[in-house]
């Protein structure tokens, strides 16, 4: 046969039909209702088992080529904090994220808030050639004007800096229980932007909220209602609403369920652009993800390096413009070289061994994620709407409705836990009887329970514990 014959051949298959692939697959049912193929996102979002293609769909991400991989950088000694930096980029980093001591996404470490510790962490390091993101404590003004001296006193050119400033007050109150500030900050922005630096300045920085136990929708809405509160804080103070677009970034935290990863990344996008309709202007969204935090196991830690790797793909597919990898041993304090190493080769795996950064929106077509992308941007803007009826961002966090919203899901997630609906390796699957004692280890770094405490993975294998052990006592009697 020759080889045009077997082109030939190939194209004489029949076309598959979803009466075809239906009758397959009640036949691989035996019985089984085929409702049992359907799921629900903890949004209540209907995934039926089949899509068709959705055809001349939009290109979502603005990401040209591959995504900057982020090293967070939180030693609370600034000279070991520099020696990790210096061995992140030598391995293969674009980016740190600085994370100050007091930061919500601190984890009850940081650097020091100091002058000092900025330059000790950054000392040898060529500001010019990575991305920079600070992730400040409670007094995030003196973060940024401390960058600026420090950028001042090396006479780099802030135009030519990539800095990101992580201004976010509703985020640090939302996780501390305090009422959020902001007043003034049209000046502080207006004060880095007149020294030449580009930014964005402020963020509006969804991990707060995901760690809590909020869905993707929840996170999705907060998210948009502390942009439009930033929005409202900087034209108070004389910022035009295009020219503040372009200073805020998002950062959305990535979970080990692929699809509405991919779905809820892409989703922000369509958020962002219909906030900029409704402003009246245009401005590129920067997006940024790192690996949940409340998904991070302390026993038999080496599982989580299935669920971060899982979430970077989907950061990296939903158009994320920079990724950050928890290392394996983030719950049981500082990593080590080893754990830190794996955390940005996750990164590099996944770009040499996929591909995913060769396209511009991986997911672009594909019927189940472009439904969940339409369905989760819906649902987020619903949040949205909830938020602002209830007076904006910093009222709905000071009323607690939020909080009360994000705690029913939190509450109906570790239900399922309990009845078993949701599997988590090395807590309702496969648990290791030879790991620590995981109460022990999250009582020993646990921060006071203000504001919107963090949901640890030792929390659901605490209630997985309780539900066997209940179980156990039940067969006894």
């Amino acid at each position: 046969m020759t080889a045009a014959s077997d082109r030939t051949s190939l194209n004489t298959f029949p076309p598959a039909s979803e009466e075809s692939w239906r009758g397959l697959a009640e036949k691989a049912l035996k019985g089984a209702p085929f409702d049992s193929l359907t799921t629900l996102t903890r949004d209540g979002i209907v995934i039926a088992p089949l899509h068709a293609r959705a055809k001349d769909a939009p290109v979502l991400a603005a990401r040209a080529g591959a995504w900057e991989i982020v090293q967070r950088i939180d030693h609370p000694n600034p000279e070991a904090a520099n020696r990790q930096a210096l061995a992140d980029l030598a391995g293969g980093a674009n980016g740190l994220a600085l994370v100050f001591q007091g930061a919500a996404s601190g984890a009850g470490f940081g650097l020091p808030a100091s002058q000092a510790g900025l330059e000790a962490a950054l000392s040898e390091i060529e500001l010019e050639a990575i991305s920079l993101r600070l992730e400040p404590g409670e007094d995030a003004g003196a973060a940024a004007r401390a960058m600026a001296a420090l950028a001042a006193k090396q006479g780099l050119q802030p135009g030519r800096l990539d800095i990101a400033f992580g201004i976010d007050p509703i985020g640090h109150a939302a996780r501390f229980g305090e009422e959020a500030d902001i007043a003034g900050l049209g000046g502080l922005f207006k004060e880095l932007a007149e020294a030449g630096f580009a930014g964005p300045f402020l963020t509006a920085d969804g991990r707060v909220y995901h760690g809590a136990g909020a869905s993707e929708a929840q996170e999705l809405g907060a998210v948009l209602a502390t942009v439009v509160a930033y929005l409202r804080a900087l034209e108070t103070d004389g910022v035009e609403p295009q020219r503040a677009l372009s200073g805020i970034s998002v950062t959305l935290a990535a979970g080990h369920d692929q699809f509405p990863t991919i779905a809820k990344f892409r989703a922000m996008r369509l958020l962002w652009r219909r906030l900029c309709e409704l402003c009246g202007g245009q401005a590129p969204l920067r997006l940024h993800g790192e690996t949940a935090r409340r998904m991070m196991m302390a026993a038999d830690a080496h599982t989580n390096l299935i669920r971060t790797t899982i979430a970077a793909f989907a950061a990296a597919a939903g158009g994320a413009d920079s990724v950050s990898v928890l290392p394996y041993s983030a719950a049981n304090g500082l990593a080590e070289a080893h754990a830190r190493r794996l955390a940005r080769n996750i990164q590099h795996l996944l770009m040499a061994e996929s591909g995913v950064h060769h396209l511009d929106d991986p997911a672009a077509g594909s019927g189940a994620v472009e439904a969940l992308t339409d369905a989760l941007a819906e649902k987020g803007w619903a949040e949205f709407q909830a938020i602002e009826k209830e007076g904006g961002m910093a009222a709905s966090l000071a009323c607690g409705a939020l909080a009360g919203r994000i705690e029913a899901m939190r509450e109906a997630m570790l239900h399922k836990v309990r009845a078993g609906e949701t599997p988590f390796v090395g807590a309702t699957i496969y648990p290791n009887p030879k790991a620590p004692d995981i109460a022990i280890l999250e009582a020993a770094r646990a921060e006071a329970a203000s504001g919107l405490a963090p949901l640890g993975a030792a929390e659901i294998a605490r209630e997985t514990e309780t539900a066997e052990t209940s179980a156990g006592e039940g067969a006894k009697a």
